[in-house]
């Protein structure tokens, strides 16, 4: 076997949005998860009956991985695509132009010189808009024209029609132009949880006519858990059509890995890097984990680093996840001071129940149901509740998390309501050095990882 230290965990477990070795996941339905055939000699086009397809989960659980495999398949058998990401500051018509703008060497190469003109002529007429000087807004480059960029509260009504109309139509003249050619065209949008309710209209009624054109044209895109739901309801405030076309979309869940895939994740690559071992490590890996492919990747790959010439043993494994554990917390502080009171108080709850998590209709008194759903949808969107399959059970997927938030709320205290903030420890300002405050906390040094900071010891 090879001595673990002679190989680094990017090697074995690569990056996050590139790992080394990819598991075949299934959703709740036992389908295939991934857009992309796992064989790379397979050059069959996607097997989805529908031309949409959205993938939700929490943050880490693999979204922008899948969205990867599928730019990589169309890479890989000469497929045009194209690529955008929403943002909260810029308008989707403007994330998806620029993919074009940045594309149209490749568009020219897959799809010809027509295509490639027609799309050059789009982006153009965008810059001359962008010349206009009732506009107000910052310069950016797409490609190598420079075009006018209004953020989206900037962006008035007509003008976000006029721009939505913009890529329909480039839309329909790339998917056009691939079908002439028999390619299937994909085109790829990440993080549309953070999309506003006319990029979600946008992606309604784009899907609609890639379903109408019934073409080889694949909308893949990704978001968090509530994206489906505020899919629809985007389409529905516009139009009963718009309703229609959303749920055109095949939803793909990234549901926490099952306990059999989370086995193959770890051990595969190792196995393939002739790394030793011991079962009962790779059980403490994938058991603090839960499912999460990004955290088992990070416990996995730290495992590798500090693990001996004996290979990965359980006591190794239990020292990867312990650090692991203490460099999060850093990230669960903040996640925490975001949350608002009531949030908080929804957190604790649910942490406080492990990993069976709570059932929301039982949660609350008379009237604050409402108060309480809308901390949930929150939390959700945050990445730090998941709900189960029906939506009445909610659990906090991390366990590291979990027992963070028991800690720093106390158990008791959690089952009725927020603690005070001296009911446990808290991290509070990084510090170099420990030291008493001008308010007179008492403060104790800690270091995760590269980082130190102080916790308050009150």
């Amino acid at each position: 076997m090879t001595d673990s230290r002679t190989v680094t965990g990017m090697g074995v477990f690569g990056a996050a949005r590139w790992p080394t070795f990819f598991v075949n996941r299934t959703d709740r339905l036992g389908r295939p998860l991934s857009v992309a055939s796992p064989d790379p000699k397979d050059s069959r086009k996607p097997d989805y009956t529908r031309r949409s397809v959205l993938f939700t989960g929490a943050p880490g659980s693999g979204k922008t991985v899948e969205l990867d495999r599928a730019e990589k398949l169309a890479k890989r058998q000469g497929w045009p695509s194209i690529r955008a990401e929403a943002s909260a500051t810029e308008p989707l018509e403007v994330r998806f132009i620029r993919g074009v703008s940045e594309r149209l060497g490749h568009i020219r190469r897959t799809l010809g010189i027509r295509a490639w003109w027609k799309a050059r002529k789009t982006v153009r007429a965008l810059r001359a808009r962008g010349k206009n000087p009732a506009q107000n807004g910052a310069e950016l480059r797409l490609g190598i024209m420079p075009v006018q960029v209004i953020g989206k509260r900037q962006w008035d009504a007509k003008a976000r029609e006029e721009l939505k109309a913009t890529v329909l139509q480039l839309a329909d003249d790339l998917s056009d132009a691939s079908s002439k050619r028999k390619l299937p065209l994909m085109l790829i949008v990440d993080k549309l949880d953070t999309a506003d309710e006319l990029d979600l209209v946008l992606m309604a009624e784009l899907s609609g006519r890639l379903q109408e054109k019934d073409q080889a044209v694949y909308l893949i895109t990704a978001g968090g858990e509530m994206t489906s739901t505020r899919l629809v309801a985007a389409a529905g405030a516009r139009s009963g059509a718009g309703v229609s076309a959303a749920r055109q979309f095949d939803i793909r869940a990234c549901d926490p890995m099952t306990v059999a895939e989370s086995h193959e994740l770890v051990t595969k690559p190792l196995e393939h890097n002739r790394i030793a071992y011991q079962a009962d490590a790779v059980d403490h890996l994938v058991k603090a984990a839960n499912g999460n492919p990004r955290l088992l990747r990070d416990m996995a790959d730290r495992a590798v680093q500090v693990a001996g010439p004996n290979g990965i043993t359980a006591d190794v494994a239990r020292t990867a996840v312990k650090e692991i554990d203490t460099e999060a917390q850093i990230v669960h502080q903040a996640a925490w001071n975001v949350c608002s009171p009531t949030e908080k108080e929804l957190l604790a709850k649910v942490a406080v129940q492990g990993a069976s998590g709570l059932s929301m209709p039982g949660v609350g008194g008379p009237g604050r149901w409402q108060e309480l759903d809308e901390a949930r949808h929150a939390l959700v969107v945050k990445g730090l509740l998941q709900e189960g399959p029906g939506g009445e059970i909610v659990t906090v997927p991390d366990p590291s998390l979990r027992d963070w938030v028991v800690t720093r709320v106390g158990r008791d205290i959690a089952q009725k309501g927020l603690a005070p903030a001296s009911q446990a420890p808290a991290i509070v300002q990084p510090s170099a050095a420990p030291g008493t405050p001008a308010d007179g906390r008492q403060t104790t040094t800690r270091t995760a990882g590269k980082t130190t900071y102080s916790m308050d010891t009150r």
